[in-house]
């Protein structure tokens, strides 16, 4: 039977509380209200929109669009005059992490992802003229692996986005960079204490490296999260681990976490000390 939310459910028979089967598990390029968007890692089931082919074509895409296990969570950013009606249910005890939305008035909404990867949110006040709420990727800042490892992309006016190494590294291929393919991404410009001195002990290796602070800068998908009691404690971590790139500190005080925390591999580079 067809329910008002959309979701489609078998039953042994109409009366009967107990579902066999239900569409709302079964996403496919489209998440109505109520439906969940996560994963439940001991069990392994996930759930997650999958783009068509083509707009004219339903088989499986190159896309998807799902919630990730690292911590602290990520979602795609909202202003405030979005996020009302939306939830994020992140439980590390359980292993479980979903997203859902839902609205209290007459209004109705999707969200899609398209055969290009965009995800769309739109909505409609009683099923007439549909608005776009929101959109991802707005720019080619959005884009994945758009300027490669240690590289960066900032927001412009222009049409294209200016895309750069971050401060103390140089494009992995010059030639490439020129032809606007900066996917190769950047290496050091100069070698790291850290990786010369090998044959020290750890808590010397980093000694005359440091940090070139940076701000707004989106967090890596691949990041280390680690208890740490504060900014200090999270540098020296990430100064004795020559393969920590950057950390960033997470003040609980500000944030959703319960805790501090340390990031590491994020935000800012480890650079040469001169």
């Amino acid at each position: 039977m067809l329910l008002d939310s959309g979701n489609f459910a078998v039953k042994v028979n109409i009366e009967a509380a107990d579902q066999l089967w239900e569409s709302f598990d079964y996403p496919s390029d489209t998440l109505l209200p109520s439906m969940l968007l996560g994963f439940d890692s001991k069990s392994g089931k996930r759930n997650v929109l999958t783009a068509w082919k083509s707009e004219s074509d339903p088989s499986t895409g190159m896309f998807l669009a799902g919630l990730t296990p690292q911590v602290p969570s990520q979602v795609p950013a909202m202003d405030d005059g979005n996020l009302s009606g939306f939830y994020l249910d992140d439980n590390v005890k359980q292993g479980t992490k979903y997203f859902s939305y839902n609205f209290l008035d007459k209004t109705v909404a999707y969200i899609d992802i398209t055969s290009e990867g965009i995800l769309k949110l739109m909505y409609s006040v009683n099923g007439e003229n549909w608005n776009l709420s929101w959109v991802a990727q707005e720019n080619s800042c959005d884009k994945y692996g758009a300027c490669g490892p240690l590289g960066f992309v900032k927001a412009s006016e222009s049409p294209t986005s200016i895309r750069e190494c971050l401060k103390g590294f140089v494009p992995k291929s010059d030639e490439e960079w020129s032809e606007g393919n900066r996917t190769g991404g950047c290496v050091w410009q100069t070698k790291l204490s850290c990786e010369s001195n090998t044959n020290k002990s750890v808590t010397l290796r980093g000694k005359g490296d440091g940090f070139s602070k940076m701000v707004g800068l989106k967090v890596p998908d691949f990041h280390e999260y680690i208890m740490s009691s504060d900014a200090e404690e999270c540098k020296i971590q990430c100064l004795n681990n020559c393969s920590c790139l950057a950390y960033a500190y997470v003040n609980a005080e500000f944030s959703f976490l319960s805790h501090a925390v340390c990031i590491t591999n994020s935000f800012c580079q480890m650079k040469e000390i001169e």
